[in-house]
């Protein structure tokens, strides 16, 4: 696997220290992690590293027992987050597991894990690489890091939001998950079947109200806003019927990016 852009200082630590070492941590590190990760303690440490505003940290847990689950929003707005090496004590990742995670290059899956929840690495913007093992009987990526799929690929389930140009999808995919491309603009060439389900228009309209609607439940939360899901419903659509001509046209694209700041 790879540690974001190297991490500086490199230090080994356990378990048991490491929610108060990254709380005080003042600049980027590499924390090689060892130990038994209860449940407690990771849920401290994912406090801490949200918590943590100053220092960008590449951690290894690789070498620690008793994680079997990352559960939903776990890492959520973990800016401090730079890269992260799973253990293979785990099997699931929760949904939305590394939502906003603004800083997060590198995520490394390994072979034990069986199940990755819906919008996994949504709107992690800097995200630049997956590594995933290949005995991973589940998973696989594409040969530059940048795209992953099921074992098979016939559905694609990521790609990295750092990405950018062309991005050929391969034959063999037949589904595309509903946040695969994490909130990002994407121009659809057409080049094949319309028929697929991915494609279909109605498909692509829906798509682009859920993924309005998280993004605006994102920023109504960091500010603390409270609003009804009907609400937030009725706003998204009303952006996509305002922008949405078809989606193939060109100014639908335009529109909704310079419309997503202003939310």
């Amino acid at each position: 696997g790879t540690n974001g852009n190297g991490g500086g200082v490199v230090k080994n630590i356990t378990t048991m220290a490491l929610p108060y070492f990254i709380s005080n941590l003042c600049s980027s590190c590499t924390l090689v992690v060892t130990g038994v990760m209860r449940a407690e303690i990771f849920s401290n440490m994912c406090e801490a590293l949200r918590d943590n505003t100053v220092a960008l940290i590449n951690l290894d847990l690789s070498g620690t027992t008793g994680l079997t689950e990352i559960p939903e929003e776990a890492f959520f707005s973990c800016e401090s987050l730079e890269s992260l090496i799973i253990p293979d004590t785990v099997t699931t990742l929760g949904e939305n597991v590394f939502y906003a995670c603004s800083s997060l290059i590198s995520v490394t899956i390994p072979d034990s894990v069986t199940s990755i929840g819906e919008g996994a690495f949504y709107a992690c913007v800097n995200l630049t690489n997956l590594v995933v093992s290949e005995n991973n009987e589940n998973y696989s990526v594409s040969d530059d890091g940048k795209i992953l799929y099921n074992k098979d690929k016939t559905k694609l389930i990521s790609c990295c939001s750092a990405v950018t140009g062309d991005i050929t999808i391969p034959d063999s995919v037949t589904t595309i998950d509903m946040y695969a491309f994490n909130g990002c603009c994407m121009e659809l060439v057409q080049k094949r079947n319309y028929e697929k389900t991915f494609r279909n228009e109605e498909f692509i309209r829906r798509e682009t109200v859920d993924m309005l609607c998280n993004y605006i439940n994102a920023a109504l939360k960091m500010k603390g806003v409270v609003m009804s899901q009907e609400y937030v419903q009725n706003e998204a659509k009303k952006i996509v019927d305002m922008c949405y001509k078809s989606f193939l046209d060109s100014d639908y694209n335009t529109q909704l990016t310079q419309i997503l700041p202003l939310i």
